[in-house]
């Protein structure tokens, strides 16, 4: 995505997919509008778990964390995603 245009930013943003959630070992990123992003993970208070680099269609282990919710945070140049997913 390489325009500001906040409505086409919208609807890139719509079409990335993360699954299997919940889910037990990792979770799959995919259609993501920039093929290198960061990843954060958080608990619901705010705390940081985890940080790393993503490439379009990768995964991310979650197995080192305990069963629960938390909130995925996936951010390039161009846009700023959270989605919660959920460990078994």
């Amino acid at each position: 995505v390489t325009s500001t245009n906040t409505e086409e930013v919208d609807s890139y943003l719509g079409t990335i997919k993360i699954y299997p959630n919940p889910s037990q070992n990792e979770v799959f990123i995919k259609n993501l509008p920039e093929s290198k992003a960061e990843f954060r993970v958080y608990d619901l208070s705010g705390k940081l778990l985890m940080e790393g680099q993503i490439l379009e269609q990768e995964s991310i282990s979650v197995t080192k964390l305990p069963q629960g919710t938390y909130l995925l945070e996936i951010q390039a140049a161009t846009y700023k995603v959270t989605k919660k997913i959920i460990r078994e």
